[in-house]
């Protein structure tokens, strides 16, 4: 895939995760660069979007920490105003802040008492293949209603 190549808004927040709303205000704000056409259409470079997500291998990032984003709502509702997104998009400035290679953004919706999630179920995945050293989630409660202090035990013994 040639990263040098620019994409398109919709595609760019499909990668990223976030609604391309949210992509507008983070190049409106010059977290993010991009492009315009003639037209007035933004575009993306893929490099910098795969660069956000901790795609990109560079000699200067070989010892950043590369995390996964955890977000949960509880219903389709807090979903649909939103919720999840400024959930995702509050943790994300926070890595970038951070300098943290976002490898991994994964989201749920549904309750905080089930175990047995999708995307949590990648989560415990990711943290036994060793392929993260962080998981960065706003609340401890978007991971885990109860119990948080046994996951916390789990995520150590590998090292997140």
């Amino acid at each position: 895939m040639n990263q040098d190549k620019f994409i398109s808004i919709s595609q760019a927040s499909e990668l990223l995760g976030v609604h391309h709303n949210t992509l507008r205000r983070w190049t409106d704000n010059g977290k993010i660069k991009c492009s315009k056409t003639i037209g007035n259409h933004r575009k993306y470079l893929l490099s910098e979007i795969l660069s956000l997500q901790g795609k990109e291998v560079e000699n200067e990032n070989l010892n950043k920490d590369v995390v996964a984003i955890y977000t949960r709502v509880s219903s389709n509702d807090q979903k649909q105003h939103g919720d999840l997104d400024r959930q995702k998009t509050r943790i994300m400035e926070y890595c970038v802040s951070k300098g943290y290679k976002i490898g991994y953004i994964l989201d749920d919706c549904c309750s905080g008492m089930k175990y047995n999630r999708l995307k949590l179920d990648k989560l415990y995945q990711l943290v036994i293949n060793r392929s993260i050293n962080k998981v960065v989630v706003e609340h401890k409660d978007r991971l885990v209603r109860f119990g948080f202090d046994c996951m916390k035990v789990f995520f150590n013994s590998y090292g997140v």
